[in-house]
């Protein structure tokens, strides 16, 4: 689980420094959307992040149509030629940019926990023991105290090395990871998504 033909698809937040996290989901027939898989880590280097995105779907014999990133990773890094998007792409995993509509990316995350399909249960689940880090923070974000559609800036400041730091980096991938469902304004729209599923896979040369 989750069945294998479902649609999958996931997201990704660069970080060296900073956590590198990556969420993985896949949506079933009554369009209940499941993360089932999360890779987070500190001090991972960026070919080897791709290197290991890759190394696990094909691992479990998967075919994500979408890997969405953090836009801020499609920015050249200072003195450098390449962003962090281009360093997957070299190591064969091609990233989508993310929206970073902050305020409209939390709002769909909680209309998505919110929202019951007709068996009672929230459009969005997590699958038990799959997800530590996001189980574990998202409950207990703050809200930001002049913005209360978006989350404070000071889980941005927790030490990353600390396994108890309330960092919003996961928080961050699921808003991304909802992209595909959220309004208009969002990069990427289910019919866009569902266009792509003919189309090659994320993994190239």
């Amino acid at each position: 689980f989750p069945v294998k033909s479902w649609m999958r698809w996931g997201a990704v937040d660069f970080g060296v420094s900073d956590p590198w996290c990556v969420l993985f989901a896949a949506r079933a027939p009554n369009r209940r959307m499941f993360v089932y898989r999360e890779l987070y880590a500190v001090g991972v280097q960026v070919p080897t992040q791709a290197q290991r995105i890759r190394l696990i779907v094909e691992e479990h014999e998967e075919r994500l149509v979408v890997l969405i990133g953090d836009p801020s990773g499609f920015n050249t890094r200072a003195n450098l030629t390449w962003s962090d998007a281009d360093k997957y792409r070299q190591n064969g995993v091609v990233v989508s940019r993310g929206g970073n509509k902050r305020q409209q990316g939390w709002r769909r995350v909680s209309e998505l926990l919110s929202n019951t399909l007709d068996d009672g249960y929230p459009e969005l689940a997590v699958l038990e023991g799959t997800c530590p880090n996001l189980v574990r923070t998202l409950p207990v974000l703050l809200t930001d105290r002049l913005d209360h559609e978006d989350v404070s800036d000071e889980h941005g400041r927790a030490d990353p090395k600390n396994p108890r730091s309330i960092r919003d980096d996961p928080g961050d991938v699921l808003r991304y990871l909802c992209g595909p469902f959220a309004a208009p304004e969002q990069d990427l729209r289910p019919s866009e998504i569902e266009s792509r599923m003919g189309d090659e896979p994320i993994f190239g040369q």
